[in-house]
Protein backbone atom coordinates (compact mmCIF):
# COMPACT_ATOMS: atom_id res chain seq x y z
CA UNK A 1 0.00 0.00 0.00
CA UNK A 2 1.17 3.40 -0.80
CA UNK A 3 1.64 6.20 1.62
CA UNK A 4 2.34 8.67 -0.90
CA UNK A 5 0.11 11.88 -0.90
CA UNK A 6 -1.58 12.72 -4.54
CA UNK A 7 -2.96 16.03 -5.98
CA UNK A 8 -5.47 15.95 -8.40
CA UNK A 9 -7.81 18.64 -9.73
CA UNK A 10 -11.18 20.06 -10.66
CA UNK A 11 -12.23 22.93 -13.09
CA UNK A 12 -15.89 23.95 -11.52
CA UNK A 13 -17.90 26.67 -13.26
CA UNK A 14 -19.68 29.00 -10.70
CA UNK A 15 -23.00 30.84 -11.59
CA UNK A 16 -22.78 33.71 -8.86
CA UNK A 17 -20.83 34.67 -6.00
CA UNK A 18 -23.29 32.71 -3.93
CA UNK A 19 -23.07 29.24 -5.55
CA UNK A 20 -18.72 29.49 -5.05
CA UNK A 21 -19.27 30.07 -1.34
CA UNK A 22 -21.21 27.22 -1.40
CA UNK A 23 -18.32 25.20 -2.81
CA UNK A 24 -16.16 27.00 -0.36
CA UNK A 25 -18.08 25.16 2.74
CA UNK A 26 -18.19 22.32 0.69
CA UNK A 27 -14.75 22.11 0.06
CA UNK A 28 -14.10 23.36 4.08
CA UNK A 29 -16.38 20.26 5.26
CA UNK A 30 -14.59 17.59 3.13
CA UNK A 31 -11.27 18.75 4.45
CA UNK A 32 -10.31 19.71 0.45
CA UNK A 33 -8.14 23.17 0.01
CA UNK A 34 -10.08 25.48 -2.39
CA UNK A 35 -7.84 27.91 -4.92
CA UNK A 36 -9.76 30.27 -6.87
CA UNK A 37 -8.49 31.17 -10.26
CA UNK A 38 -9.86 34.17 -12.47
CA UNK A 39 -9.35 33.82 -16.14
CA UNK A 40 -8.62 36.37 -18.29
CA UNK A 41 -11.83 35.94 -20.31
CA UNK A 42 -14.53 38.15 -19.33
CA UNK A 43 -16.90 36.94 -16.83
CA UNK A 44 -15.68 33.36 -16.42
CA UNK A 45 -14.28 32.48 -13.11
CA UNK A 46 -13.10 28.64 -11.83
CA UNK A 47 -12.37 27.28 -8.64
CA UNK A 48 -10.61 23.87 -7.96
CA UNK A 49 -10.59 21.83 -5.30
CA UNK A 50 -7.80 19.76 -4.23
CA UNK A 51 -6.52 17.91 -1.03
Amino acid sequence: MSTAWYESHVTVRCSGSAEHERLNRWCAAAGLKLTRIVLARAGCATSRCSP
